[in-house]
């Protein structure tokens, strides 16, 4: 849904592959994490990529049913959240990005 509107989109099976195409040399616009995932979870991604100056400036939308959210986030998708919530964040940080 989001690449047919014309966003490209990377997703990897688990965080411990997320964290090597972002320290390959992956760029995006912003990186949404689950907060639970095979191998390494969000909470984890989310610090290395805090801890390495290359990364700690993309903005990381958190994804989960828990209602709480780590305070280095850049925004929060409760799950289960609705597809137009889901493009009205990407729009945002999109626009952000383009400035």
């Amino acid at each position: 849904m989001v690449e047919a509107r014309g966003v490209g989109v990377k997703a990897t099976s688990d965080g411990v592959e997320a964290l090597a195409v972002l320290r390959a040399g992956a760029r995006p616009t912003a990186v949404f994490l689950d907060k639970w995932m095979p191998n390494l979870d969000g909470v984890g991604v989310l610090a290395a990529m805090k801890a390495d100056p290359t990364l700690s400036q993309i903005p990381v939308v958190w994804m989960s049913a828990d209602p709480g959210q780590p305070p280095s986030v850049t925004d929060h998708l409760r799950k289960p959240f609705d597809v137009n919530a889901l493009l009205e964040v990407l729009g945002s940080l999109c626009e952000a990005t383009a400035d």
